[in-house]
């Protein structure tokens, strides 16, 4: 359900705040962060499917999400409101 909202939010951030000179290269850096973050989350999900059993691949997803949010949580604390 959230998937459809960080390419856009990730974007608008790039574009308004980066120079145009370096916009199209970054934006290439971000997808191809997204990509293998992606294809390691699969990789990652698919080895503990296979040793352990499909809710060991679900709870490789889980502490995916609680690492995510730990960090989240942590660079949310860093945030200067002006």
């Amino acid at each position: 359900m959230f998937a459809g909202i960080i390419p856009p939010l990730t974007s608008g951030y790039l574009h308004h705040r980066i120079d145009s000179a370096q916009r199209a290269t970054l934006g290439s850096f971000e997808s191809l962060g997204e990509n293998a973050v992606l294809v390691l989350a699969g990789l990652g999900f698919g080895y503990a499917s296979s040793r352990l059993d499909l809710f060991g691949g679900y709870g490789f997803i889980a502490v995916l999400c609680g690492v995510g949010l730990v960090y989240f949580w942590l660079a949310s604390k860093r945030v200067i409101v002006e």
